[in-house]
């Protein structure tokens, strides 16, 4: 009898957001979050901030999990319509870096 994996279920949990954001550390996740959402949970970001690195949880069968870059982003425009970072779906267990 399958058995569901209930990390991917039941998507509760958390994302981090670390490097040049004024609020560091783990946030709440909530289905449909966005990179910008995130960012603003974060306090936005530092002014040292160029680009942000988005890494998310590769889950195996055997639950070995590991990750992996996924997606950078350059901070050249941080607002506005070419900000293509801030509709980036997020996944729980997310992890986002700025630098």
């Amino acid at each position: 009898m399958p058995v569901p994996d209930a990390r991917v279920a039941n998507p509760s949990g958390s994302i981090n957001v670390s490097g040049a954001v004024c609020q560091p550390g783990n946030k709440v996740f909530g289905a449909g979050m966005t990179l910008g959402d995130a960012v603003d949970l974060a306090g936005g970001f530092r002014p040292e901030a160029q680009h942000i690195e988005l890494a998310r949880v590769r889950r195996g069968a055997d639950y070995s999990d590991t990750s992996a870059v996924v997606q950078r982003f350059s901070l050249d425009e941080r607002e506005g319509p070419n900000a293509s970072w801030r509709s980036a779906v997020l996944q729980r267990d997310d992890r986002g870096a700025v630098f």
